[in-house]
């Protein structure tokens, strides 16, 4: 019963980490997919990716590269990346 307790417990402090998936567009969203393009098919030599969300109606060629802070993956482990939160770590590395 008591590891049941601490392990609610530390889920609830884990919840209230601030750290939220990003869209295209820097907006909070509640999932997203992202796919890399092999690099012999990819005109930014294997930075090229198509990407989902809960705000799209299907896949989408991102304008900016994988490695852009600009695209989604950028813009959500920007958030991991500025911060000093030990919880942010903590759910990131979960």
């Amino acid at each position: 019963m008591r590891k049941i307790v601490i392990g609610i417990l530390a889920i609830a402090y884990l919840v209230n980490a601030q750290f939220r998936c990003k869209n295209m567009k820097g907006k909070d969203v509640d999932w997203f997919v992202a796919l890399k393009l092999p690099a012999n098919i990819d005109e930014r030599n294997g930075r090229s990716f198509v990407y989902y969300d809960s705000s799209e109606n299907g896949w989408v060629m991102s304008k900016q590269p994988i490695n852009s802070t600009e695209s989604a993956i950028g813009a959500t482990l920007e958030q991991l990346y500025n911060s000093d939160d030990v919880r942010t770590h903590s759910t990131s590395s979960y």
